[in-house]
């Protein structure tokens, strides 16, 4: 295999505050970049473990789509327009809003969940009132749920897949039955977590649901 020096570049992510190593890779003998964020299979990684980064080129790119479609569609009717929007959310979703990465922080949901009710306010041509619940309101009538129930209920589904195993993941190595002398039988086991990021993790956030 072939590295392309030119096209590396190297991220530090040191201990918490803690200044990083500051040591210089070479490759080739060329000297790789420090950057302070890189894209590791189109996910920024920055050097703080933030997912600002990437929340930043979501939401860019969703409201880059949704512009476009505002353009297009500006003069056609609320059907069409609802139509061809839940299919602008479904790609959205499937794209962009990840259920194996499902943030807990509400500053990061309300920004993610601002896109899909700009795109309500534009089937309805609505755009005065700002009463509190009218998007809400608007939501519910063309039947939308919010992202951040679509992406519970795909965790829900990928657990089932795993459960069924109708996805290529040893269920053994992270799911275990309750115990079977009470009802608990018929549940997971849920395992004692103090630490809150692996609390909010895939397996540990999807059981207790």
């Amino acid at each position: 295999m072939r590295f392309n020096p030119t096209k590396s570049s190297v991220t530090r992510i040191p201990p918490k505050n803690k200044e990083p190593l500051l040591y210089l890779y070479t490759l080739h003998g060329h000297t790789i970049e420090p950057v302070d964020s890189a894209k590791y299979l189109g996910v920024p990684i920055s050097n703080n473990l933030s997912w600002n980064k990437h929340i930043q080129n979501v939401t860019a790119k969703g409201n880059r789509t949704l512009g476009f479609v505002k353009r297009d569609l500006k003069k056609c009717t609320r059907k069409v327009k609802g139509s061809w929007l839940y299919n602008f959310r479904a790609t959205c979703h499937r794209v962009c809003f990840y259920y194996i990465w499902d943030t807990t922080n509400q500053a990061i949901i309300n920004t993610l969940e601002f896109i899909q009710r700009r795109a309500a306010r534009f089937v309805f041509n609505y755009y005065t009132s700002r009463t509190q619940g009218c998007v809400t309101t608007m939501l519910k009538d063309l039947k939308w749920d919010t992202l951040q129930t679509r992406r519970r209920d795909n965790r829900l589904c990928v657990l089932y897949r795993i459960q069924n195993e109708l996805i290529d993941i040893n269920k053994n190595t992270y799911l275990k039955g309750g115990d079977s002398r009470t009802r608990g039988g018929l549940k997971f086991y849920q395992q004692s977590v103090t630490i809150d990021v692996y609390r909010n993790s895939f397996f540990p956030r999807t059981i207790m649901e």
